[in-house]
């Protein structure tokens, strides 16, 4: 249940708009962070959501849920997908926003 609720709120993340700035302070503030004039590029890692979540969630009804430190630290797709999320999330805020 929490780990639907945890990829629907990174959907429901990634689709969100954010409101467009009337006031010249949030203009100038808009224009200092470019970060907030991304449009909707990180639902590219939706699926790479999904998969850690669902990866996670099959390893504990294996059980093998008694470290979930040890699952995280040990097992190769959970380390690579959180990697790849990480270096989508960071390619978005850093490096397509120019």
């Amino acid at each position: 249940m929490f780990g639907n609720a945890s990829w629907l709120s990174w959907s429901l993340f990634a689709f969100y708009e954010s409101p467009r700035a009337s006031l010249d302070v949030w203009l100038l503030l808009a224009e200092i962070s470019k970060t907030t004039t991304v449009d909707k590029l990180l639902m590219a890692s939706i699926p790479v959501v999904i998969y850690t979540i669902m990866r996670y969630e099959s390893l504990i009804f294996e059980g093998k849920s008694e470290a979930p430190e040890k699952i995280i630290l040990s097992d190769k797709g959970l380390i690579t997908s959180v990697f790849i999320w990480f270096m989508m999330v960071y390619w978005v805020y850093y490096v397509a926003v120019v």
